[in-house]
């Protein structure tokens, strides 16, 4: 089962890191590890859909990774783990910018899942950019083909009554 997806997971306890790449694999993802913040970051140029984060990691937390990698790959969505019960942690996490959280114990299944959603949100969101672009190239070339004078007046030459165009079309096409 291929998930298709690439994620980066970056937690301090080596025991837990190395579950978790292991079950994510066997879920079908490239999975990467990192055991902190900087050498997660190592990892911005690489193609990772999604970064698994552990709230508190020596130095530098993983809100302070998702702050820092959100401004060189805006696109890549943060899961971020959390030993805390209380929910300040993922209100922190979510201001931040998270997709979503998680707390440990850790339910792989679940996990696997909210992965999956996260690459697929990231896979509609730039399927709808591209309809709009090829929207917008579309419109240009209608916007250019579009004669004002016909905007309100029946474009047949027949006898016979046609309804006009109506004029909120008109400025849709010249306007967008």
């Amino acid at each position: 089962m291929n998930q298709s997806g690439h994620v980066l997971v970056v937690e301090d306890d080596d025991l837990e890191r190395k579950a978790l790449i292991t079950r994510l694999k066997s879920e079908g993802f490239t999975v990467f590890g990192a055991e902190s913040a900087d050498k997660a970051f190592s990892y911005v140029d690489e193609e990772i859909n999604v970064v698994l984060s552990d709230l508190h990691m020596g130095d530098v937390s993983g809100i302070d990774l998702l702050n820092l990698w959100k401004q060189r790959k805006p696109d890549t969505h943060f899961i971020v783990l959390t030993g805390e019960t209380g929910s300040a942690a993922a209100v922190q996490a979510m201001k931040a910018g998270a997709y979503d959280y998680i707390n440990k114990p850790i339910n792989v299944e679940e996990l696997a899942m909210l992965i999956k959603r996260a690459i697929d949100s990231t896979r509609k969101e730039r399927e709808i950019e591209d309809l709009r672009r090829r929207l917008d190239q579309s419109s240009d070339s209608t916007k250019s083909s579009a004669s004002p004078s016909k905007c309100g007046t029946s474009t047949r030459e027949s006898s016979a009554p046609r309804p006009s165009i109506p004029p909120s079309w008109c400025w849709r096409v010249r306007h967008g």
